[in-house]
């Protein structure tokens, strides 16, 4: 049968009565027409399409209208004003960025889209949100070293949207509606080229092992570490506990890709500044035993028995700077009290947990929740004390409290309640107890070689290792000011930390002295001054006061001068008030005090009673200290100079010891944007 197709055409019709509608028959094919093929036929189509093409280019091209109604067919609808926007889809909020990362929007600096203030321990870092207009708009985040992305976005939302969009928005930290759009800028620790990526790890690693140099320990005889095949050794004769901090290399990476060695995903567990990048690191600890001869007696020994062993965290604040990474570690604060040294709280609170999940070895099961572990603190040498007891549903203390040393990598009963929670711990040794006990009243340690003002306020080098024991003394002989607000305790108080509404609040003035002793526990001074006559001053520190059922319920409000949590309420407000005495004095001081620029911004508590201050001339556009900055140490009643350019500026004052040198660098720098109580 020959090759045929069969056109269905429709009849034409006309209308009833019209002209000719008889007399004009539909035109039939004829059988004798020539057929096409499926090739002539498809020349005829490409052709007509050809023209029709044509013609429409001709149309777009002298149309405006028609050409926006073409593309519009192709690319979809642009949005318009008549589009309805859903609450809050103009809006943008941004997660992993840098403080120094630059954000174009169509080829314009855009909004600053890193924290506007600092994030803290209880508030998380202000979450920042930007708005858009309609349409479509071209992004570029640049963050050296990180690969620089460029994406598109429009308003509302559409499907050829290139920006990463994290669909996982934080709802109560935006407050621009529910559908605000989360955008990635990506600049995470795993999107580091190699290179920038190691660099940043060993500039970490460096900031580590200058803490680990600022935190050596002793052990007496008698006390205990634990030894190389993990088994608790008493020390035999006295030893030195050098601490190494080592990133912990063999971590796999996390399922998001953001955390290994260094993470991304940090949450503040301290004060941190607005301008540093806040990472978590995470590093193994081991210590180092010598000999009083120097003989190595272990070169690595263990945090811990291999079951409760666990690389601790630490954070770091980072920045970027003239192409290098600074990295500042960050002070752990366990409970408000500023740790000696970054890792062993860390650690030694992972290995309590696995000791109060053993059944074998605790008689309080894990499961009973009125038995909280909710302390720990920091004595004046490496280690940290753990507090635990029965509380009631208002979580008051019920009872006696167990006390746990957590010290070179073994965990110790420090009294008969700890013991009875943990029966096969070793009980602490007399020199243990008195760390463990000091880590309560705020004590500390001077090394032979550090300084301290004697009876007759000059300042004394210590012979021996030596305790010291603050006391501080409400000021009874001030006179009352003259509107008789203030004499002893004073209600004209302005916060300057953490108050509650239920307070009173009142500034209270109070007097520091020390009590040095010696090994031995024999008293060397009994009350060692704070500072030369001319520069004593009662300190002002604010409490918070609460009457409940006729009693006066009074607590201490911890002073927090510059972000930078006080080992103790005193130090560095009547440190700052002798520098201030010592910068009036020209003939203490090679810089006026009517030289407004040369400043003194800021301060910091080190690992131990103290306070360091830093001043200097240059300046960055932040307002931080750059260039020369001259580090004086304010400890035990005695100011010196940390480094040359405090030398310089004070002359007459004495140097630190390599002790206390490494106990202030280990305290600067503080929180950016700070000023030191003196100003």
């Amino acid at each position: 049968m020959d090759e045929f197709d069969i056109d269905v055409v429709p009849l034409k019709h006309e209308a009833p009565g019209e002209r000719g509608s008889l007399s004009s028959p539909t035109q039939l094919r004829s059988p004798l027409a020539t057929r096409l093929g499926p090739r002539e036929r498809l020349l005829r189509a490409s052709a007509i399409l050809g023209v029709l093409l044509l013609a429409l280019a001709v149309l777009v091209a002298v149309t405006p209208g028609a050409r926006s109604a073409v593309v519009g067919a192709v690319l979809g609808p642009t949005p318009t004003a008549t589009t309805a926007l859903l609450d809050g889809n103009d809006r943008f909020a941004v997660e992993d960025p840098v403080p120094w990362g630059t954000l174009l929007i169509d080829g314009h600096t855009g909004p600053k889209v890193t924290p506007g203030q600092p994030a803290t321990q209880t508030s998380p870092p202000q979450l920042i949100t930007f708005g858009l207009a309609r349409g479509r708009h071209q992004l570029e985040y640049r963050a050296d070293p990180f690969p620089v992305l460029r994406c598109t976005l429009s308003v509302p939302a559409a499907a050829r949207d290139t920006c990463p969009i994290d669909r996982q928005v934080i709802d109560y930290l935006v407050s621009d509606g529910p559908f605000t759009r989360l955008l990635d800028l990506r600049a995470t620790v795993d999107r580091l080229p190699a290179a920038p990526a190691n660099a940043l790890a060993e500039a970490t690693q460096r900031t580590l092992d200058a803490a680990a140099a600022a935190g050596q320990g002793v052990l007496a005889p008698g006390d205990h570490y634990l030894g190389v095949d993990a088994q608790v050794t008493v020390a035999g004769e006295r030893l030195a506990a050098e601490p190494t901090y080592m990133l912990a290399r063999d971590l796999q990476p996390t399922p998001d890709g953001h955390c290994a060695i260094l993470c991304s995903d940090a949450y503040p567990v301290a004060q941190t500044s607005a301008d540093e990048w806040l990472l978590n690191a995470y590093a193994d600890i081991s210590w180092r035993y010598r000999s009083a001869d120097g003989r190595v007696v272990l070169a690595d020994g263990p945090p811990g028995p291999p079951a409760a062993r666990q690389a601790g965290m630490v954070q770091v604040g980072v920045r970027r700077v003239a192409g290098s990474w600074q990295v500042r570690l960050i002070p752990a604060i366990p409970q408000g009290s500023p740790a000696r040294d970054p890792l062993t709280c860390v650690i030694g609170a992972h290995y309590l947990d696995v000791l109060r999940a053993s059944p074998d070895q605790t008689t309080i099961s894990l499961t009973d929740h009125s038995y909280q572990w909710s302390g720990s603190s920091s004595p004046p040498e490496l280690g940290c004390v753990f507090g635990g007891g029965r509380t009631d549903d208002q979580g008051n203390s019920l009872g006696q409290v167990g006390l746990v040393l957590y010290r070179f990598g073994a965990l110790l009963a420090v009294n008969v309640e700890a013991h009875r929670v943990f029966p096969h711990i070793p009980l602490a040794s007399a020199h243990e107890r008195a760390l463990a006990a000091a880590a309560a009243e705020g004590q500390g340690v001077l090394a032979p070689g550090d300084h301290y003002l004697g009876a007759d306020a000059q300042v004394t080098v210590a012979g021996e290792r030596l305790t010291a024991e603050p006391t501080y003394t409400l000021s009874r002989d001030l006179q009352p000011a003259p509107d008789g607000h203030c004499a002893i305790l004073c209600s004209d108080a302005v916060p300057w930390a953490q108050t509650s509404a239920d307070e009173w609040l009142l500034n209270a003035y109070a007097d520091i002295s020390w009590r040095y002793r010696g090994a031995d526990g024999r008293v060397m001074l009994a009350d060692g001054p704070p500072g030369p006559p001319a520069a004593q001053q009662a300190g002002s520190v604010q409490v918070g006061v609460r009457r409940v059922d006729g009693s006066w319920q009074v607590r201490l409000i911890p002073a927090v001068p510059q972000g930078s949590p006080a080992r103790d309420p005193l130090t560095c407000v009547i440190g700052a008030h002798y520098l201030d005495v010592l910068r009036a004095s020209p003939d203490q001081t090679t810089i006026s005090l009517t030289d407004h620029a040369y400043l003194w911004l800021g301060s910091s508590s080190p690992p131990e009673l103290g306070c360091v201050f830093g001043g200097g001339r240059t300046f960055d556009d932040r307002g931080n200290l750059t260039g020369a900055v001259a580090l004086v140490l304010y400890r035990f009643g005695a100011l010196l100079a940390v480094n040359v350019e405090a030398q310089r500026v004070f002359p007459h004052i004495p140097m630190v010891s390599a002790h206390e040198r490494a106990l202030a660098q280990a305290a600067w720098p503080p929180p950016t944007g700070s000023t030191s109580p003196g100003g």
